[in-house]
């Protein structure tokens, strides 16, 4: 017969053996626990704890690839959705050696007095990326004419160079005369000595003119296969002075009729405007106010 000391020495025993079998398998300290990575494609597991508390990680694991975009559609690169440009409207106004009067239009319109449409009241002017400098530039219709009033040297020749674009896409075609907008005398043909397109589509038309030191000259513009624009006229004096070699053309008289119109209104516009735009002139002595050749 077992007695009661033996029988509860026995139970602490067995109480002994379970707690030392739950120590080894390490269910009081886990400290040592590194469980196997469970990550597929990504980054492996850092490493155990023990090393993270020394502050050293585990190695991380290789990133999965990345993903490849859709092919662009069969148009190739994406449409252009806007065009930037950087224009100084000042281009050719501040330039001393440009004789026309506003040669960009920027300060045209229907109070202005250097440009002219032959039959409309009021010019047609277009903006924006229809013009090649600055922001306005003039749109001439196929049955219209345009005027612009200049300065002339005393002697020599003067060199124009227009630019011209079309709807189209090619160089329009037109007649350029000069003319005085006091005189039916000096009404002459221009012709061209070079024509080029630039790379912004832009044609580019030189001519040589003859000073006209006497008279207010005036050039007239006139499209004839269909509507253009004109923009950035400049005229600077010759640096060789030479005076244009071409021969002169009759001029038809259905075209000197149009020419005769663009003079007698360029000629009421400075008569209307003169004193609003010289107004101190008025208080001057007769012999300070025109010059000597008229005096």
């Amino acid at each position: 017969m077992r007695t009661g000391r033996t029988h509860m020495h026995e139970v602490w025993m067995a109480a002994a053996l379970v707690a030392a079998a739950w120590t080894g398998c390490g269910g009081g300290d886990d400290t040592g626990v590194n469980p196997a990575p469970t990550t597929a494609n990504g980054g492996a597991a850092g490493g155990n704890a023990a090393d993270a508390a020394a502050g050293t990680g585990g190695e991380a694991g290789s990133g999965g690839e990345a993903g490849t975009g859709g092919e662009a559609g069969t148009g190739g690169a994406p449409a252009k959705v806007r065009t930037v440009l950087e224009r100084n409207v000042f281009r050719d106004l501040d330039d001393p050696d440009n004789l026309m009067i506003d040669g960009g239009f920027e300060f045209t319109g229907d109070t202005s007095f250097s440009w002219g449409s032959t039959t409309q009241s009021v010019m047609t002017l277009g903006n924006g990326a229809v013009c090649r400098n600055g922001l306005r530039c003039a749109r001439v219709p196929l049955h219209d004419g345009l005027y612009g009033i200049f300065v002339s040297p005393g002697s020599g020749s003067m060199d124009l160079t227009i630019h011209t674009a079309s709807m189209l896409g090619t160089c329009p075609a037109y007649e350029a005369m000069v003319f005085d907008i006091y005189s039916q005398q000096n009404l002459k043909y221009l012709f061209r000595a070079s024509q080029v397109v630039g790379q912004d589509g832009w044609c580019e038309d030189k001519f040589r003119i003859a000073a006209l030191p006497y008279a207010v000259p005036a050039i007239y513009l006139e499209p004839t296969t269909r509507d253009m624009v004109i923009d950035d006229v400049v005229m600077r004096i010759s640096p060789d002075r030479s005076l244009p070699t071409q021969p002169e053309e009759a001029v038809p008289q259905a075209v000197r009729e149009r020419v005769e119109q663009a003079r007698e209104k360029a000629r009421s516009q400075l008569w209307q405007r003169r004193d609003h735009r010289l107004p101190l002139r008025r208080l001057a002595p007769w012999s300070a106010r025109f010059p000597a050749w008229i005096r």
